[in-house]
């Protein structure tokens, strides 16, 4: 009989030292669960999720043919370069500035940012949008990429609530990139219309 793979154990995964209401963020310091930190990760950590629902989105309107406004709009590449960002993002929200791991980490480059620009600009040329309020809903893919977008523009703000309690200047970056990201988040679900 084959081995099972081995992966994370029961006891790595359920630690029970949140049980009294606090957790460690990456750095290892401990905050209370409803820390202004905690908030901005779970916002990212569901924003990152979502894309990867409208990845698959895009992914299964290609297998079906019906991809034209959906792999035009949103290529798989984009959006997965869009969640590495974010993998990065999310490292850097759970460091504290200062600490021994955080100048390891890969942080979010003006590149970054730059990319989603350039992103938005070619999808402008080929998408119109019209100044009336949408109503999402035209096809799953479309409604996926709004959820994204609100999910994007909840993040942001909790970024700012970090950046503001804590200090947190280093993020400037990141939050530039959450800007626009829901921007063409925006420009990505009117080009699945």
């Amino acid at each position: 009989m084959p081995e099972k793979p081995r992966g994370l154990s029961f006891d790595s995964i359920t630690t029970k030292t949140g049980d009294d209401g606090t957790s460690a963020i990456f750095s290892g310091e401990r905050l209370p669960k409803d820390d202004a930190a905690f908030e901005a990760l779970g916002d990212l950590d569901e924003l990152k999720s979502i894309l990867g629902l409208l990845r698959a989105e895009v992914l299964t309107a290609v297998q079906t043919g019906a991809a034209a406004g959906a792999a035009r709009a949103a290529p798989v590449t984009l959006l997965e370069s869009i969640q590495a960002t974010l993998t990065k993002l999310l490292s850097l929200v759970a460091t504290t500035p200062g600490s021994a791991l955080y100048g390891k980490l890969a942080q979010v480059t003006e590149d970054d940012i730059s990319r989603l620009e350039e992103a938005q600009r070619m999808l402008l040329d080929s998408t119109p949008i019209s100044p009336e309020w949408i109503n999402p809903g035209v096809n799953r893919a479309e409604a996926t990429a709004h959820l994204c977008r609100t999910v994007a523009r909840r993040a942001e703000r909790r970024v700012v609530t970090v950046i503001r309690e804590r200090n947190r200047t280093d993020l400037g970056p990141a939050l530039r990139y959450l800007n626009r990201l829901s921007d063409l988040l925006f420009v990505i679900a009117c080009g699945m219309r």
